[in-house]
């Protein structure tokens, strides 16, 4: 099944371009660098995962500062790979991004700017709620909006001076800034490669 050879090819990525075993006390410690060394569990866990993906042992430096994002850039590519599969099943224009952007620039989600303003503003609110209620994921996968053209293709379900459909953020007429597009969050996905490198 292509699905299966994706996800195998993905794996084979990791292992590949990723996964190092990390080798401490004179190389007689060794875990995978996706572990914490310190904590039994996590090295356990991890080894198990390495197991599971038929990884061969590689030592060899990766950069540690970059390995995050390269982890997020390779399963954003798987992502958009599967989902083109998919298309007659979530028809539409899709963006696939590891951009880090607050979910609140999407429709679903635009209230908790709003919320998040009257938090800032009142003293009472803020010491009470606190925090951040506007996420980052590390991958986000977007819908754009449809323009009537499209909505229109087969036949004229809508027009500028109707009053049906005048809210949904799936029509691109109704959005106020152009400039939002893709304005509808399909997956945000919030990973992280390793506890400890």
């Amino acid at each position: 099944m292509i699905i299966s050879k994706l996800r195998k090819e993905y794996h084979h990525r990791l292992c590949k371009e990723i996964i190092r075993v990390k080798r401490e006390e004179r190389g007689k410690k060794e875990y995978p660098n996706f572990a914490d060394g310190s904590n039994l569990s996590s090295v356990r866990i991890a080894a198990g995962i390495i197991k599971r993906l038929q990884y061969t042992k590689n030592y060899a430096a990766v950069k540690e500062q970059t390995v995050g994002d390269h982890f997020e850039t390779i399963t954003k590519e798987f992502l958009e790979s599967a989902f083109r599969f998919l298309d007659h099943v979530r028809p539409g224009k899709w963006h696939y991004s590891t951009v880090q952007t607050d979910i609140s620039g999407y429709d679903q989600y635009e209230h908790l700017a709003y919320i998040k303003g009257i938090i800032e503003k009142d003293k009472r609110l803020s010491s009470a709620l606190g925090g951040n209620y506007i996420v980052k994921p590390d991958i986000i996968v977007a819908r754009e909006p449809v323009g009537d053209k499209e909505i229109n293709r087969k036949k004229n379900l809508v027009g500028s001076s109707d009053v049906a459909a005048t809210l949904t953020p799936f029509r691109r007429t109704n959005l106020f800034q152009q400039e939002s597009l893709p304005s509808l969050l399909g997956l945000a996905i919030s990973i992280a490669y390793t506890i400890l490198l």
